[in-house]
């Protein structure tokens, strides 16, 4: 997959969404980037309603793949739908978990 460029979603004073952007021939990956700098009820309630909608909007599936998947990250990825795909080889050669979001 080739690095396209990367799409700033959203970005507040308590977290940024953003999209990388992958293709492989006429495929295209989107792998979501989730970066919290506040974690409270609210700030959560905020971006999972922020996230609904986005979705609203944009159908495609969405791939992710934590550098550190921890407690919060998790509840995150569970509250807003994302569902555990497989362990991966990156490039950097680590294994990660692979999640997927599908509307």
């Amino acid at each position: 997959m080739k690095f396209v460029m990367r799409h700033n979603v959203l970005r507040t004073e308590d977290y940024w969404f953003e999209l990388d952007e992958y293709t492989d021939g006429e495929q295209t990956m989107l792998l979501a980037h989730v970066q919290f700098f506040h974690w409270s009820p609210s700030v959560i309630k905020r971006g999972l309603r922020a996230f609904k909608l986005f979705r609203e909007h944009v159908r495609c599936p969405l791939f992710a793949c934590p550098p550190v998947a921890d407690e919060k990250w998790r509840k995150f990825v569970a509250l807003s739908g994302w569902r555990y795909q497989q362990d991966i080889l990156c490039e950097d050669g680590e294994t990660r978990p692979l999640f997927i979001h599908t509307t």
